[in-house]
């Protein structure tokens, strides 16, 4: 994963590192990392949001792209050959 952000790696890890002391740090740090990683999966399909827009206007920028982007995912070559080998 580092080699795609290294901040998800650091998120990931800060969780993982304090869940026995501080588990609700620790939802906090995965929380963080989900946000990351959206905006990290967002970034790589093409739906435009600003880094200073909050949790609702990136909901907003995801509902007009989400039905293209699923087609996409759902035509990618490693999910026919997943498809193929059920």
């Amino acid at each position: 994963m580092v080699e795609h952000d290294s901040l998800l790696v650091e998120l990931a890890q800060a969780a993982e590192r304090i869940f026995s002391s501080d588990p609700n740090t620790s939802l906090i740090k995965l929380r963080q990392l989900g946000e990351a990683l959206a905006q990290h999966l967002a970034s790589i399909v093409g739906v435009e949001f600003s880094e200073h827009d909050g949790a609702k206007q990136f909901d907003n920028a995801l509902n007009g792209q989400l039905a293209s982007v699923m087609d996409e995912l759902t035509e990618a070559p490693w999910v026919a050959n997943a498809s193929a080998r059920v």
